[in-house]
């Protein structure tokens, strides 16, 4: 229950730091910013709090997430 009450409020605050950003940024640009700044904050959570949980991604697994990514981020918001 937390879990979902966390991630419901934590989705929702997206859409207003975008809206706030759109005074200093195009939105593509925000939504871009937002999603590396989350997914990087992901990764480092994982990395030093969860070590042994979950695998890092393989060297070639990388571009195909980055690029997933970048395709979701930019039709999500384009």
């Amino acid at each position: 229950m937390f879990l979902g009450i966390l991630f419901t409020i934590l989705w929702a605050s997206g859409a207003v730091s975008v809206k706030f950003g759109l005074l200093s940024a195009p939105p593509l640009i925000m939504g871009t910013i937002r999603f590396l700044l989350a997914g990087g904050l992901l990764l480092l959570y994982i990395y030093f709090f969860k070590k042994g949980t979950y695998r890092m991604p393989h060297k070639k697994e990388w571009k195909p997430l980055i690029l997933l990514g970048l395709f979701n981020t930019s039709l999500y918001l384009g």
